[in-house]
């Protein structure tokens, strides 16, 4: 029930207290019960893939900025540190610091390859036709080549589109101080506690 409560926890500020007190009563239980201890060895992979979730879609879903700040408390007790080496927590929470940096990465990386991939000029594009081609096979490959980058450059498009609308969203909640900035700001600090421990 407590872990349900720290995992279901509303941004809003009541619903942050009520998380603090049941993430506090559930290290005092690690501290007194054996039995919780078990639980949580039994539960941990779970709680990481939650709490540090892989893909950054979901990186900034209420479950996953709610469950940060207790892998990170539970990194230095019991030796839960090594449990979280075994699931890769440190490469995961990593991730989930760098999702800015990442997000741009790709934005400039889609736009270097609409550049280069996209180019029906290109080097690579006119070693495709050989050199004893009679005209019309030639056109016929320069005319597939062009079709085939019109394709890329729409689907680069595309892309480039989704992670700039990602990136504007990322930015619009980016220094407000609402709940959920407040909630994200926390997680963050979590995941570097979590690489401390």
């Amino acid at each position: 029930a407590l872990m349900r409560e720290v995992r279901l926890a509303a941004p809003t500020d009541e619903g942050q207290k009520r998380r603090a007190k049941a993430q506090k009563m559930f290290l005092r239980l690690l501290e007194r019960h054996r039995e919780a201890v078990q639980y949580v060895e039994r539960v941990l992979e779970g709680l990481c893939h939650r709490g540090l979730p892989a893909a950054v879609v979901h990186m900034d879903d209420a479950e996953a900025l709610n469950l940060a700040p207790l892998l990170a408390a539970l990194a230095p007790a019991k030796d839960f540190a090594r449990r979280l080496l075994d699931v890769h927590a440190v490469r995961r929470a990593c991730r989930c610091v760098a999702r800015r940096a990442n997000l741009a990465a790709a934005i400039i990386q889609c736009r270097v390859q609409m550049k280069y991939l996209c180019d029906p000029e290109a080097p690579r594009y006119a070693a495709k036709i050989p050199d004893d081609a009679r005209e019309d096979e030639a056109e016929h490959i320069r005319r597939e080549t062009r079709e085939y980058c019109r394709r890329k450059w729409v689907a680069k498009c595309w892309e480039q589109d989704a992670l700039v609308r990602r990136w504007r969203a990322a930015e619009a909640t980016r220094g407000r101080h609402d709940a959920r900035s407040a909630l994200i700001r926390r997680a963050t600090r979590a995941h570097l506690g979590l690489l401390e421990a």
